[in-house]
């Protein structure tokens, strides 16, 4: 299972991300987190180098949105604290040994629910 988050909204991804499903999640979660925590000026954006992060398409969407973009290398703890995150998530449903798909996506949104 893929998610998305970050301070803000959990969002569940099917299948590969591609851009035009990046840009909807950066639309249905990223713009209502900002609102959410009043983030409306002096606040940069920071995602790692996936594919769909740094297509064409991506980057036109923030700069319509005047978002300003700070680039991560992939999958670096040490700079991408969310990855960190990932990995407790990862180490706790493995303890939990979730049955089906079904209760391991209730795991994830009861550990996400706790993040902050």
């Amino acid at each position: 299972m893929l998610c998305w988050s970050g301070v803000g909204l959990l969002w569940k991804v099917s299948g590969n991300l591609k851009t035009n499903s990046y840009i909807d999640i950066l639309e249905n979660a990223l713009i209502p987190s900002v609102d959410l925590h009043s983030l409306h000026s002096g606040w940069t954006f920071q995602q790692d180098n996936a594919p769909s992060h740094r297509s064409k398409g991506a980057k036109q969407w923030f700069g319509e949105q005047r978002i300003e973009v700070m680039n991560w290398p992939a999958q670096s703890p040490d700079l991408n604290p969310i990855e960190n995150l990932w990995d407790h998530i990862s180490l706790r449903i493995q303890k939990s040994s979730p049955s089906n798909h079904r209760v391991m996506e209730c795991h994830i949104k009861q550990l996400g629910k706790h993040r902050h």
